[in-house]
C-alpha cells in the first residue's frame, strides 16, 4: 500500500510540473539544420520535398502539411552559437496527428543535417506596457516592438531593464519631470552630501534612485509637488553648495545647464529645457519608465 501511495504521489508531482511547465503548440515541430548545410529553398518548402530522403519518408509517414521558416525575416548571418536563425524550420502536421516528444527525437535522429529538434512552445505576452498613451507611439510598431515584447519572459511584478545601465544622450536638454522618464533620470551619485547618503538610499542597496532623491528631499521648493526639482533647488538637502565630486560643477545632481557660445542656458545645475526638447523625445525612446502603474 505504501508502494501504492508513494507512486501515486509521484505522479500527481510529475502531473504539477508538467502543468506548469511550457505550453506546446499540438501540431508544431520546430528542427534546425547545422550551419554546413544550405537553406531549404522555396520550392523545397512548397512541396515538401528536401535534399534529405529519410526527412522526406518522414514528412509523408506524419502527413506533414507544410515546412515554413521559423523565423522568416532572418539573416544568413545571424545564428546563437552553431544555431543559424534561418536554418530553423517549423513543421506543421495533421491536427490527429498530435506532436510530441517522441517525434522530436524521431525527426533529430533521421539525419546528421539536422542539428536540434523541439516542440514549438506557444508565446505569450509578458512584457506589453501598460502605459494608457502607447498606441500614439508609432515608432513602436515601426521597429515590431510588440513582437518583440512577446518573447521577455518576465515573471509577474518583474520589471524589463537593468537600473544599473546608464545611456548618455548628445541632444539638448530633457523635461526631467516628465511621467515617462522621471524615474529613470540618472542621479550623480558622488554629488550627494555624504551625510544624507544612507539616510536617502532607503532600500539599502547603494544608489539612491530618482524616485529616492525625490522621497528624501520631498517638496524643496514650496509648489505643492515633489520632483526632481526639488532635488536640485537650492533649498533642498543635497544642494549644498559644494562640488562633492570635484568635478568643476557644484551640486550637478542631475546633470549641467551648459552655456554654450553665448546661449540662452543659465550655466547652473538645473538642466531643465526651456522650449519644446528634441532631447526628451530623444529620451523618451531610449529610457522611458515600465509598468505605469
Amino acid at each position: 500500500m505504501k508502494k501504492l501511495f508513494l507512486l501515486f504521489s509521484l505522479l500527481l508531482l510529475a502531473a504539477s510540473v508538467y502543468a506548469a511547465g511550457p505550453i506546446y503548440y499540438d501540431n508544431h515541430i520546430l528542427f534546425s539544420l547545422n550551419k554546413e548545410e544550405s537553406p531549404l529553398s522555396t520550392e523545397e518548402r512548397k512541396t515538401l520535398h528536401t535534399p534529405y530522403p529519410r526527412l522526406n519518408t518522414f514528412i509523408k509517414k506524419y502527413n506533414v502539411r507544410r515546412i515554413e521558416p521559423w523565423l522568416p525575416n532572418a539573416k544568413p548571418h545571424e545564428h546563437d552559437g552553431d544555431v543559424y536563425l534561418n536554418r530553423i524550420y517549423r513543421l506543421i502536421l495533421e491536427r490527429d496527428i498530435p506532436a510530441d516528444l517522441a517525434l522530436t527525437v524521431e525527426l533529430k535522429d533521421l539525419t546528421s543535417a539536422i542539428g536540434k529538434a523541439e516542440l514549438e512552445p506557444v508565446m505569450k505576452k509578458y512584457a506589453i506596457p501598460d502605459d494608457p498613451y502607447i498606441k500614439n507611439q508609432w515608432f513602436l510598431s515601426k521597429v515590431q516592438a510588440v513582437e518583440a515584447w512577446k518573447l521577455w519572459d518576465l515573471q509577474a511584478g518583474e520589471k524589463p531593464g537593468d537600473s544599473t545601465i546608464v545611456i548618455a544622450i548628445i541632444d539638448d536638454g530633457v523635461e526631467y519631470t516628465h511621467p515617462d522618464l522621471e524615474e529613470n533620470i540618472w542621479i550623480n551619485q558622488d554629488e550627494i552630501p555624504s551625510i544624507y547618503f544612507d539616510l536617502a538610499d532607503t532600500d539599502g542597496d547603494g544608489y539612491v534612485s530618482a524616485r529616492e532623491a525625490i522621497n528624501f528631499c520631498g517638496d524643496a521648493n514650496g509648489d505643492g509637488i515633489a520632483n526632481l526639482k526639488d532635488v536640485v533647488h537650492s533649498n533642498s538637502l543635497f544642494v549644498n553648495g559644494s562640488d562633492n565630486d570635484g568635478d568643476g560643477y557644484i551640486s550637478n545632481i542631475i546633470g549641467w545647464d551648459t552655456d554654450v557660445l553665448g546661449g540662452t542656458s543659465d550655466d547652473d545645475n538645473d538642466p531643465m529645457p526651456k522650449n519644446n526638447s528634441h532631447g526628451t523625445h530623444v529620451a523618451g525612446l531610449a529610457g522611458a519608465v515600465t509598468r505605469m502603474e
